[in-house]
């Protein structure tokens, strides 16, 4: 399916909610205590259809084309389809036929990983392109601890997956980094209980058609770095519990459709917010943040919409490089003594900015609608650096400042500041 047509099929999804396409086989019900893997899987007939993956526990495949095979456990079960021997009533619009292949434990065994990030032995490893058009995936593993189901290895862009029902996994299984990765396809998603996972990293990464999320466990979330970076379509999330998260950096970078986010259980292990809403051009709200421990909001708010911030507890943040973008509006009671880098680049539309005590360099520039009474609050918070190395205060382009008087520039030039602009 070319790029094209997943644009397309994804402006139909987006204004009628995500349909399953009519054509594709439906799979079987599968129950959330059984170990079993489905996937609905396409044939092409332009080219050879390899397919190849491993799991652990010794297992059956029922190819869905006649063939049933048993493997070993660890052993790579691979195979052909040929494209003359499927059936023509599974013919789509898209071009392709169909089959189900259907992974089960072998009797006294049980599913403990699956591993569909495999090239076929046929296929030579760097060679280019390797397609796995696997479509819908239904999974249930009591006992499962591991699940690779996209590659590095492969052409992403030849990903199809639209649909994946997780039903159930094990104890064990921690972690869900790069789970859904780069799933440009994939639009509905089951989540089982995850309540067990503390490594969500890139998750869901370059989930391009992902439109919502449903509710899903995250109290026991450590790592949520770039967990929903680049799912542009992403409309609507449950609330996420945040009570153990460490790093939230990159979390929901371009998620540009997206107009609120809430949080619950407190935040206060949270250290690294870097980028983590920056290029949310519709955001409008953030609930239930707590940014007591903060480090780092470097790039954190920047092209959001949120018009105001009020009263953030960053007592503890030293980073807020370019923190906010060019549609803040107003920063009030903003706790800046541990700053040692600030900077609002491009903050266009910036016309009132209060922080107290502030001992680092601080880059005004281009903040053209800060007003000459913000600028004199400004000057009035900065350290006394009298006894200590200067610091410069960069305002160059604010209107405010061609109306400065000498007294005002002697309120920073008498604490050992130097002034730009």
């Amino acid at each position: 399916m070319s790029l094209s047509v997943i644009e397309e099929r994804k402006q139909v999804i987006t204004n009628q909610g995500y349909v399953r396409p009519e054509e594709w086989l439906q799979l079987p019900y599968v129950d959330p205590t059984e170990q079993k893997f489905v996937g609905l899987f396409a044939v092409y007939d332009i080219y050879d259809n390899y397919v190849a993956f491993t799991c652990s526990g010794n297992y059956t495949v029922d190819w869905g084309d006649g063939v049933v095979e048993n493997v070993l456990s660890g052993t790579k079960a691979e195979h052909r389809y040929d494209y003359s021997a499927i059936s023509s009533s599974t013919l789509c619009k898209r071009k392709y036929k169909q089959v189900i292949v259907t992974i089960t434990p072998q009797v006294g065994q049980n599913l403990t990983s699956i591993d569909l990030n495999q090239i076929h032995s046929y296929v030579l490893a760097g060679s280019g392109n390797f397609l796995t058009p696997w479509l819908h995936l239904r999974i249930s593993g009591p006992n499962l601890t591991s699940l690779n189901i996209l590659s590095n290895l492969f052409s992403t862009r030849q990903n199809l997956i639209e649909q994946v029902d997780l039903l159930s996994i094990g104890s064990g299984f921690t972690s869900f980094y790069r789970l859904f990765y780069n799933s440009y396809s994939l639009f509905k998603v089951t989540m089982p209980n995850t309540s067990n996972v503390t490594n969500f990293r890139e998750c869901f990464y370059a989930c391009y058609s992902l439109i919502e999320v449903p509710y899903f466990d995250t109290s026991n979330a450590i790592d949520m770095y770039g967990m929903f970076n680049e799912c542009r379509s992403l409309v609507n999330l449950p609330t996420l519990d945040t009570s153990n998260v460490q790093t939230m950096a990159l979390c929901f970078r371009n998620c540009n459709r997206i107009k609120e986010i809430t949080f619950s259980g407190g935040s206060t292990n949270l250290t690294d917010l870097n980028t983590c809403f920056a290029l949310c051009y519709s955001l409008e709200k953030i609930n239930g943040l707590d940014y007591e421990n903060v480090l780092s909001l470097n790039n954190t708010f920047n092209s959001t919409k949120i018009l105001n911030l009020k009263n953030l507890n960053t007592k503890n943040c030293s980073d807020f490089t370019n923190f906010i973008g060019p549609y803040t509006k107003t920063v009030e009671n903003l706790i800046t003594s541990a700053a040692t880098s600030f900077s609002t680049i491009l903050s266009s539309d910036l016309v009132f900015l209060d922080f107290d005590q502030i001992s680092c360099d601080v880059i005004l520039s281009d903040t053209i609608l800060l007003s000459r009474d913000s600028i004199v609050r400004i000057f009035n918070n900065l350290s006394d650096r009298t006894s200590l190395p200067s610091r410069n205060i960069n305002i160059s382009n604010s209107f405010g400042r061609v109306y400065l008087t000498n007294d005002d520039r002697l309120i920073a030039l008498n604490k050992n500041w130097t002034i730009t602009g």
